[in-house]
C-alpha cells in the first residue's frame, strides 16, 4: 500500500480500458467511495481548507476523436499537500486526466457531475 507526502504513482488505462459511447467518444471517469465524505473524521490540526464540504460528485473526461494512443491516467495521495495531515480514509484521487500525443486542434471536454452516477449517466454527460 502506498504511504507518504509525495504522489502515488500514476496509473494509466488505454484506449481499450475506457467506457466508449455508441459514437466513439472515450469517457474516463472518477466516482469517490465515500458515501458520506462530509462525516470525515480529520486529523487534529488538519487545515480548514483541505476539509470537504460539497456533494459527491463524479469527474468525466471526454474525447469525441480519441486518438489510438489516448491514455486516461490518475494518482493520489495519503496525506494534503504541504502538511503530515493524512488523507481521512488512505488515498485520494489527486490528478485525474486525458494523454494523448500532440495533435493540432485535438480536444478533450471536461464535466463534474454531481451525486454519484452510473454509466449510463456519465455517458450522457455534455
Amino acid at each position: 500500500m502506498f504511504a507518504g507526502p509525495d504522489f502515488a504513482p500514476h496509473v494509466c488505462f488505454g484506449l481499450n480500458d475506457l467506457i466508449m459511447t455508441p459514437e466513439g467518444h472515450a469517457v474516463f471517469a472518477a466516482t469517490p467511495n465515500e458515501e458520506n465524505p462530509e462525516d470525515a473524521d480529520y486529523a487534529p490540526r488538519t487545515f480548514i481548507g483541505w476539509k470537504y464540504y460539497g456533494e459527491i460528485a463524479t469527474q468525466v473526461w471526454r474525447s469525441e476523436d480519441p486518438h489510438p494512443l489516448l491514455r486516461g491516467c490518475v494518482n493520489g495521495r495519503t496525506e494534503y499537500w504541504a502538511s503530515r495531515s493524512p488523507i481521512p480514509g488512505g488515498i485520494s484521487f489527486e490528478n485525474f486526466e486525458f494523454i494523448e500525443p500532440f495533435r493540432e486542434g485535438g480536444t478533450f471536454r471536461f464535466g463534474v457531475v454531481p451525486d454519484f452516477v452510473g454509466t449510463a449517466e456519465i455517458m450522457e454527460a455534455k
